[in-house]
């Protein structure tokens, strides 16, 4: 196996701060690739004995080789120690030659390396260890899809190696580092982003009976059936927004996740603004770890609702928002109603969003698009290819829930609006 040198990853980014790991390295080299370091880091996942055993070897490698030893320095470095934030690693090289197959499980190396930090911010924070012992475990989840599936294509996975071995590819590299760095905290079955919101509605609250109405800001393009519509569906028609005297005309949203063509009036001596562009939120994730346990999810946003701005005084949030290919409301339409997606979306007040190629979710619920091949053996499954073959589009959808109105199995925004 080749040496590593620089410029087997020049012009990926990941070569971005070279110069200053390098004057920076340790003089005793990156502890963390010591065997009894990895093995500490990976009692915190759910890693399996050959998956840190791949960590083990690539560990090995790098201890021979002194430039494979300030290249793990020069991730850790920039992810973990200097400040700058999050790097864009989606240029970073699936395969560097010094490493072959181990390539994965030298990303898994540098991620456990993050482990320490993200645990001692936890207890700075108060959050609990097993909160910290549930983030970890996405490592796992991520490193067993790179094991099984490696990183989506255009028409499925493909591993860059012919054996796979146990490690990280750069999609599932990235989101763990997330975590690893405080970005993301898991709690219970869900994960949670501080963020923005970002998507094109705005949401008012009736004074006297508390009821919620979502509107569209001005120029969205909709399909005849409240869908977002393609740039070239020349049916589409437009939303409308206007603000004058204390009133606001606009296009109002169905919590089921569709907007209404005829417009409403609010008036503000009667609603108020709960939430616009650029009001803090928490991002709902999901992470692939199993059913979606609708009590699970209704736990998980209770706890965080009840500890968040305690773990984190400094972060208030007005909503809990989330896009997903989970919640495209015609599940509804096809799966029994006491399926947990469709209870977790009758939960949520639903929004539409964009249609994109419209197969969305696809690659998270089959391994190729080989249609006719494909395995019908959940609910799930059946009904995504159905829809599919009757040439019916899966669009995803977004949600809002509130954490006043978080009365998890009431249906809170479905009785409101009927």
């Amino acid at each position: 196996m080749p040496s590593f040198a620089i410029e087997t990853i020049s012009d990926t980014g990941l070569d971005e701060g070279w110069s200053e790991s390098v004057s920076g390295f340790p003089p005793d080299g990156p502890a963390f690739l010591e065997p009894h370091k990895i093995r500490e880091a990976a009692s915190w996942t759910e890693l399996s004995d050959k998956a840190i055993a791949d960590c083990l070897a690539a560990g090995s490698l790098c201890e021979s080789d002194p430039d494979l030893r300030k290249l793990a320095w020069h991730i850790h470095r920039i992810l973990f120690l200097s400040g700058k934030g999050r790097p864009n690693t989606g240029r970073w090289p699936t395969d560097i030659p010094a490493l072959g197959a181990l390539t994965g499980a030298f990303y898994l190396v540098t991620a456990l390396s993050g482990i320490a930090g993200m645990v001692a911010s936890h207890r700075k924070h108060g959050i609990p260890e097993s909160i910290s012992r549930l983030n970890c475990r996405d490592i796992h989840i991520w490193a067993r899809e790179y094991r099984t599936l490696s990183e989506p294509t255009s028409n499925g996975f493909q591993h860059p190696f012919d054996h796979p071995r146990w490690g990280l590819g750069i999609r599932g590299f990235s989101w763990i580092i997330r975590s690893l760095i405080g970005e993301i905290l898991r709690v219970g079955r869900l994960q949670f982003i501080h963020a923005p919101y970002r998507a094109g509605y705005r949401a008012y609250r009736q004074s006297q009976t508390g009821i919620l109405q979502i509107v569209a800001e001005a120029g969205h393009r909709f399909t005849s059936e409240g869908w977002k519509a393609k740039d070239d569906d020349a049916a589409a028609w437009l939303s409308e927004s206007t603000d004058e005297d204390g009133r606001i005309t606009a296009t109002p949203i169905s919590p089921i996740g569709r907007a209404v063509r005829r417009p409403i009036t609010l008036d503000l001596n009667e609603w108020t603004p709960i939430l616009a562009p650029g009001d803090p939120i928490l991002e709902i994730h999901i992470p692939e770890d199993g059913p979606m346990a609708f009590d699970a999810c209704g736990d998980s946003l209770s706890e965080v609702a009840r500890d968040f701005t305690t773990y984190f005084p400094d972060k208030s949030f007005k909503a809990f928002v989330c896009g997903s290919w989970l919640l495209d409301p015609q599940f509804q339409d096809r799966m029994r109603e006491s399926s947990n997606i469709c209870r977790f979306q009758r939960e949520c007040y639903l929004y539409p969003i964009g249609p994109g190629n419209g197969r969305s979710g696809f690659f998270r619920l089959f391994t190729s698009d080989d249609i006719p091949s494909l395995p019908r053996d959940t609910d799930m499954r059946r009904c995504y290819l159905d829809l599919i073959e009757s040439e019916g589009l899966w669009r995803g959808g977004g949600m809002m829930l509130f954490p006043e109105d978080l009365r998890w199995g009431d249906q809170v925004y479905l009785k409101q609006h009927n």
